[in-house]
């Protein structure tokens, strides 16, 4: 049916319907379904409003994940271009203001390589909280600012803990630090190091010693 006061083609259902569409034979394999409540599902009989499902055979590897679908953004206008999926749980966020979203972008205006980002909304906007480049370094924190040669975590909490580490187990164990590939035990190799904007405060390095700023 097309309306000709809007020129929109209108499929229209009895309220208990549906569309299914299905092809081959025999049999004609059903491919897509929108049910009578908007639910969509390809491969699938919807139990949400997107439902989608394949059956990709063999072993997933680190190198070579299992596909299911894929978000696209083509545009390569020389810039740093990026894909995003946006998430929302409240009616007063338009499509403009999302309340967290996930996504790709692009690490240089013609590089291949992509990270992983997440954002969240604080405020007036979406900020990005945590990155994954491609080399596999972690960002995160009150503004998860790019590091390609190491883990970061930034934040900018005042009178309290940057970061803790806790174990509820009730036989706890605490944390490790350790060279996997190596045992230098040396005064080269640090294994751990406390600094503020001026000095090194705090050392321990590979072979043990310890170097405290104030009392070495």
């Amino acid at each position: 049916i097309i309306d000709n006061q809007t020129a929109n083609i209108f499929i229209q259902t009895p309220a208990s319907g549906g569309w299914i569409f299905r092809n081959g034979a025999p049999g004609y394999a059903e491919r897509m379904r929108i049910d009578s409540s908007g639910n969509v599902g390809i491969n699938e009989i919807p139990a949400y409003k997107f439902d989608v499902n394949d059956e990709v055979t063999g072993a997933y590897t680190t190198s070579n994940p299992q596909f299911v679908t894929r978000i696209k953004n083509k545009t390569n206008d020389g810039t740093i271009n990026s894909s995003f999926l946006s998430l929302q749980c409240s009616s007063d966020n338009g499509a403009s203001n999302p309340v967290a979203a996930i996504g790709v972008v692009s690490e240089g205006t013609s590089s291949n390589n992509g990270a992983c980002v997440i954002s969240t909304r604080s405020g007036g906007g979406i900020i990005e909280r945590m990155r994954i480049t491609s080399g596999g370094f972690l960002n995160a924190g009150t503004y998860a600012t790019a590091s390609n040669t190491h883990h970061k975590i930034v934040t900018t909490r005042s009178s309290s803990e940057a970061l803790r580490v806790e174990n509820n187990s009730t036989t706890p164990y605490g944390q490790i630090i350790r060279f996997g590939a190596a045992a230098p035990n040396t005064t080269d190799n640090w294994f751990l190091v406390c600094e503020d904007n001026a000095f090194s405060r705090l050392i321990i390095w590979g072979n043990g010693n310890v170097i405290n700023r104030n009392n070495s």
